[in-house]
């Protein structure tokens, strides 16, 4: 079975405060174990993994911009 992750420690790991996982969490945007209502709050190192891959948003190559000034010349 894996191991469970106290609150504290899933957001020590997501290098996040505790207050801030548990806006992610009553959003929905984050899976958790409850096993009573009103009980501790676990979390699994999967978990913690598909969150960051779905929160996680690819680079893209720097494209030169298009600006209102005029490019000067020299």
């Amino acid at each position: 079975m894996e191991r469970l992750l106290t609150r504290m420690e899933a957001a020590k790991q997501l290098g996040i405060c505790v207050s801030t996982l548990d806006e992610i969490r009553a959003c929905g945007q984050i899976q958790y174990i409850q096993r009573k209502k009103n009980s501790s709050v676990f979390f699994t190192e999967a978990d913690l993994v598909e969150y960051v891959a779905r929160s996680t948003h690819k680079a893209h190559a720097n494209e030169p911009r298009q600006t209102y000034r005029r490019k000067r010349m020299f």
